[in-house]
């Protein structure tokens, strides 16, 4: 009975974390939004257009805590085009995961997050653009890597939710292999896919 409190407490903190991650998310692409009313209604349509596909990825995928790979990969590349259509050529997307992949899960929305993280903390140009390359490595690992050129900090409105979630998620999983890495020009992070 113990064991039996203590899973449903872990499940409890799973969805409270959980719930965290779609005002997070809407927290963002208001902002997106809000701006792109002003600077161009055309391309404010397409985002908002995009954003609505993206938000009912997030509704349907509300239900479950895990995700496969696949699932998680072909969201994010719906993801990548809502952020096409708000920066460009200031934003590319590479995944590269191996087909072995796919049937394996990671906790829902976990490369959005890190996706999302990229972006909102880097200065985004035509010139400079902000690169995600999303790879497996063996043995069991998904890469989220970026270069780095960070905004300042003061002009980053952050919700402090996003990595610090992934992390959360992983322990209630009792995973504590997730990997973060920063050097100058790069910033990486290692998250294991759970069979």
């Amino acid at each position: 009975e113990k064991e039996r409190i203590e899973q449903l407490q872990l499940q409890q903190e799973f969805d409270v974390l959980k719930e965290k991650v779609n005002p997070h998310f809407l927290f963002n692409s208001f902002n997106t939004l809000s701006s792109l009313i002003t600077e161009d209604k055309n391309q404010a349509e397409k985002f908002l257009d995009e954003l609505s596909k993206v938000y009912r990825y997030l509704l349907r995928n509300n239900e479950s805590e895990m995700s496969t790979v696949e699932e998680e990969a072909r969201f994010i590349r719906s993801y990548a085009r809502l952020l096409q259509t708000r920066y460009g050529d200031g934003f590319r997307l590479d995944i590269q995961i191996d087909p072995s992949y796919l049937d394996k899960e990671i906790p829902s929305l976990s490369l959005q997050l890190l996706v999302e993280n990229a972006v909102k903390h880097n200065i985004i140009s035509k010139q400079q653009p902000v690169t995600v390359l999303i790879s497996s490595t063996p043995p069991g690992y998904l890469t989220v890597v970026n270069n780095l050129r960070r905004k300042a900090k003061s002009s980053v409105d952050s919700t402090g939710i996003g990595l610090a979630n992934i992390r959360e998620k992983y322990r209630l999983l009792h995973r504590h292999d997730l990997v973060v890495e920063e050097t100058k020009d790069q910033f990486k992070v290692t998250i294991p896919v759970l069979t």
